[in-house]
């Protein structure tokens, strides 16, 4: 395919992917905002420690198969039904080892119902790898139109359920099947949009072939939720489930949401830069660039969200989250470094190197869930600093590493990342000042309202008088996306 040709995929596939992601979110997260109100923060802590294990025994049930299907330069029919006939054997061993030791955990935790939670949940590990070869299928062609339409529909119908169930008294079995919904209506759903249906023929040889990649990267994925999700498991183990809850909601709020954008850039990033593996310059440049726009859009969302969390949280969540307010403050910028850390490794897998992801992943888990230990002994506060104070030496690391793979230099990562830094540090500034002066007797309502409004006013101000030339890429970009829509429309 032409470089115009990847262009306009990617920013198509861009527009469609960050459009119903920002739907989903909308919609969703004023709906988990009704659900907090009407279910308890040990409802959500509950939920956090079935999660700690669906999500690490997810990475060992998915394999990296998903990703070996977008990043082979070619994959045959034969290919696909192997993976899908081996994805499923996984999925039942592992969901059969999961109803044996869910009592296990649940006596871990002392919370004996987490038992009758896991043996349910645990349907997910099946549900994933049905849909294993359709979803990733849709993301090899780029295709992310037909695969969000799947997504955002699973969403807003699992969220909906979610809340009606909360409503009626189901505490957290409301959001055990709220996700169970979602997930079954995404994998029907990728399948009808597809067409594709599993044969019965299975080739260890294509299976070997694959598993050289996937198993690197699997192995990376395992090392990083563990060291990921140590936190968690830590905070409920010696801290309990309400803390759990307050903290579960906070990374919530910081952490995950900027996953959520994050994913939007990677997801496009991950196939574009497969078909562009062996181009190191156009590789860079697409890098750097991704750099460049998720400091410009996520940065001044989350300093916003640390400056305005003492009023906001009591406002949304009512007065019992408010012991969160210090979690959010001090995740809201580590989010930033750990946005800025995750960015490499897409570009790093399409390059055939998910060693060296699994490396750099293997040293965090022996660092940072000693770290998570410790600060235990000084609360909630004292884990959060740990993602803030620890964490930012380790993504310096792998930077350096990821350097020697993409061929960057340290001063292009400065210039991609200093229109939204500069300006995000600007707006900063111009807040705390108004705050402790002309603000700070002012009604919480109206004080948060008026600093949104002056923090937009600020960086908007900051961008558009020193860093331009983002802004023109960033409305090029938009320009080009309408075209190729409008040209699209005619031609059909």
């Amino acid at each position: 395919m032409s470089a115009e040709g990847l262009r306009e995929k990617a920013v198509r596939g861009a527009a469609w992917y960050g459009g119903t992601r920002l739907l989903i979110q909308l919609f969703s997260w004023v709906m988990t905002i009704a659900i907090a109100r009407v279910l308890s923060p040990g409802d959500f802590g509950l939920l956090a420690m079935a999660l700690v294990y669906t999500g690490l025994v997810e990475f060992l049930n998915e394999l990296g198969l998903g990703a070996a299907i977008v990043q082979k330069k070619e994959i045959r029919d034969e290919d696909l039904d192997t993976l899908f006939w081996f994805g499923l054997g996984i999925s039942a061993a592992i969901y059969g080892l999961t109803i044996l030791v869910a009592p296990l955990i649940g006596a871990f935790f002392a919370q004996p119902q987490l038992a009758a939670i896991l043996r349910v949940l645990g349907l997910m590990f099946l549900i994933t790898n049905v849909r294993l070869v359709p979803w990733n299928l849709l993301t090899r062609a780029m295709d992310f139109k037909r695969r969000s339409l799947a997504e955002t529909s699973g969403n807003l119908i699992g969220v909906i359920l979610t809340l009606v169930l909360a409503y009626r008294g189901l505490g957290v079995w409301s959001l055990v099947i709220g996700m169970l919904t979602r997930e079954t209506l995404v994998a029907v759903l990728v399948y009808h949009q597809t067409g594709w249906l599993p044969r019965a023929r299975f080739t260890s040889l294509s299976l070997r072939q694959t598993l050289t990649f996937s198993l690197n990267l699997s192995g990376a994925r395992v090392a990083w939720y563990i060291y990921d999700n140590s936190d968690r498991l830590l905070v409920g183990k010696f801290l309990g489930d309400q803390v759990l809850g307050y903290y579960t909601m906070a990374i919530r709020l910081t952490t995950e949401l900027a996953s959520r954008v994050l994913a939007i850039i990677n997801q496009v990033a991950f196939p574009l830069y497969a078909r562009l593996q062996d181009d190191l310059e156009r590789l860079k440049r697409y890098f750097l660039t991704s750099i460049q726009m998720t400091c410009i859009v996520i940065f001044p969302l989350l300093a916003g969200l640390s400056l305005v969390s003492g009023d906001l949280v009591p406002l949304l969540f009512k007065e019992k989250w408010t012991p969160m307010v210090p979690a959010v403050n001090i995740l809201s910028w580590a989010a930033m470094v750990i946005m800025i850390h995750s960015l490499a490794a897409p570009i790093v897998l399409a390059r055939g190197q998910p060693s060296l992801l699994l490396r750099f992943n293997l040293l965090s888990l022996a660092i940072l869930p000693a770290a998570f230990f410790v600060a235990t002994k000084y609360g909630l506060t004292g884990v959060c600093l740990v993602w803030l104070l620890v964490f930012p030496l380790l993504a310096l690391l792998w930077f350096s590493w990821a350097k020697k793979c993409i061929g960057f230099r340290w001063v292009e990562v400065w210039h991609a990342a200093r229109p939204g830094s500069i300006s995000t540090m600007a707006m900063t500034a111009v807040l705390i000042l108004c705050e402790m002066t002309v603000l700070r007797p002012a009604d919480p309502l109206l004080r948060m309202a008026i600093e949104i409004a002056l923090g937009v006013v600020a960086y908007a101000g900051c961008l558009f008088v020193f860093f331009p030339q983002p802004l023109r890429q960033m409305h090029h970009a938009l320009r080009f996306q309408k075209s190729t829509s409008t040209a699209a429309t005619v031609q059909s």
